[in-house]
């Protein structure tokens, strides 16, 4: 289970906590754009990456 947890549940979650830096770096100049861009940037940038690493990552532990 500890080797589970470790190539499978911690790389999903540093990208899941990477996925936040790279929403603010896309959704800062989306502040000074108009409402179009802010909204195509946060429904691609924020909901996508971390829904599909989380279920990623609940495939891979399903193997365990």
């Amino acid at each position: 289970m500890a080797a589970c947890f470790a190539f499978f549940f911690l790389p999903a979650f540093f990208f899941f906590l990477a996925d936040f830096f790279l929403t603010a770096a896309f959704l800062l100049p989306a502040f000074f754009n108009d409402f179009f861009f802010f909204f195509d940037a946060f429904f691609f940038f924020f909901f996508f990456p971390p829904f599909f690493a989380f279920f990623f990552m609940l495939n891979l532990l399903q193997g365990c």
